[in-house]
Order: C-alpha cells, then structure tokens, then sequence
C-alpha cells in the first residue's frame, strides 16, 4: 500500500512538472508565432507541433484548465506590457516651450493606478487602428488629461500632448548592435 502510495505521488509530482514545462513551451512558440508573424502562415517548427499536440489532449486540458495553468505566465506573476511614454509640452503665450513633463500630478493612488491603466487601452488601438468609436473615445481621454495638466497653467498658454512607444529590435538586429527607438504614435494639442 505505502509503495503505490509512493508511486502515485511520483506520477503526480511527474505529471505537475511536465504540464508546467510543456506550457512554457507552448506558450513560448505561441508567443513568438505571433508576435513575429501576425496574422501570416508560417510552417511551425515540429517541437511547436508536437508541444500543440500534447497541450490539447485531454487529461492536459482538463488539468491546466482547473488549475489556471493555461494562463501562461500570469499565473505566477503579472504579464508586463510595454509602456508608452506620455510627454506634456507646456508652451507659453508666445509659444515657447516652458516646460517639459513626463509625468502628471495626480492626488491620489487610485489616480494614479486610473492613469497607468492606460497603457492597455493604447495597446489595444493599436491592433484595432481602424475602429473609429473607440479611436474617439481615446482621443476624449487623452484631452481630458491635457485639461488637467493645462489647469495648473494661464489659460493663454498652450499644451501639447504626445504618446511614444519604445519601439525594440528583433533578436537579429540587437545583435547588430541597434538599440531601441521612441515612436510618435499620437499628439494632442489644447
């Protein structure tokens, strides 16, 4: 009895620390599949096919669907997003450039949690840059921030805002030496 006790925690020692191996696996391949060929048809490599096979059959699925195992790795820690960069430009009545802000004075916490929560929206523009509602809506956002900055200033002077993203190398490029860039991806003006 103590011996098959012993091998059915072995099993499901065995069994835990594969489901998390071949997640990884899987989830890397899915990863870089999509992010460097979106929406493309590309021959995967057989390891990313085989690690496919093995991560839908069912005693997998049943198991990384009960224990959150198919979040990938969110499920030990938070997935961490690029961040854009929110540059005001407080220009004054004669149009010169006066002040340089890379970040808003908010009051609170929640505030500030309410504002980072952004980053997310601007994500998701851009894999939906023809979606003209939701364009409008960010463009609501972002003015109404440029009002709050705006109101530590005479109502004559001019902010500008502008969102940059880091725009990072492929693996071969970096390689190469090339660093990253900022792009403009917006710029609003009150």
């Amino acid at each position: 009895m103590i011996k098959l006790r012993k091998t059915i925690q072995i099993f499901i020692i065995v069994f835990v620390l594969f489901s998390v191996f071949l997640s990884s696996i899987k989830l890397t391949f899915d990863g870089y599949y999509g992010f460097y060929y979106e929406n493309q048809k590309v021959n995967r490599t057989t390891l990313s096919n085989i690690s496919d096979y093995l991560y839908d059959l069912k005693p997998i699925f049943l198991f990384r669907s009960y224990t959150g195992f198919e979040t990938g790795y969110g499920f030990f820690g938070p997935n961490v997003s690029s961040d854009f960069i929110t540059v005001f430009k407080v220009y004054d009545e004669k149009g010169k450039l006066i002040k340089l802000l890379d970040k808003v004075n908010l009051k609170s916490k929640e505030g500030t949690i309410r504002f980072t929560t952004l980053n997310s929206l601007f994500l998701e523009k851009l894999t939906d840059k023809e979606n003209k509602k939701f364009n409008q809506y960010l463009d609501i956002i972002v003015n109404q921030i440029t009002k709050y900055v705006g109101k530590d200033y005479p109502k004559n002077y001019k902010i500008e805002t502008e969102l940059y993203l880091f725009d990072y190398p492929t693996i071969v490029d970096f390689n190469k030496g090339v660093d990253k860039k900022l792009i403009l991806i917006k710029k609003y003006s009150l």
